[in-house]
């Protein structure tokens, strides 16, 4: 697996509490994003980079601004 870059865990974390908060579970979000339940995981971690079309379906699933996963990601949690 990749090296874990401050960038893709930070966008991890984001996109993980976004999830949580709407109550809803890895294998729902899967599903909507067309990848598996492994490779969503993979994103939430920050093990891997996250294509623009699953950001995309997840600021609709999500209800959330585009902009606001940029943010997350080019400013990573210290």
């Amino acid at each position: 697996m990749n090296e874990r870059k401050p960038n893709n865990l930070s966008l991890g974390k984001f996109i993980q509490k976004e999830r949580l908060a709407r109550q809803m579970t890895t294998t729902e979000i899967a599903q909507a994003i067309s990848v598996s339940e492994r490779v969503y995981s993979h994103y939430e971690e920050g093990s891997v980079s996250i294509y623009i079309e699953h950001l995309v379906a997840l600021s609709s699933i999500l209800k959330i601004d585009l902009q606001l996963f940029f943010e997350a990601y080019l400013n990573p949690e210290k």
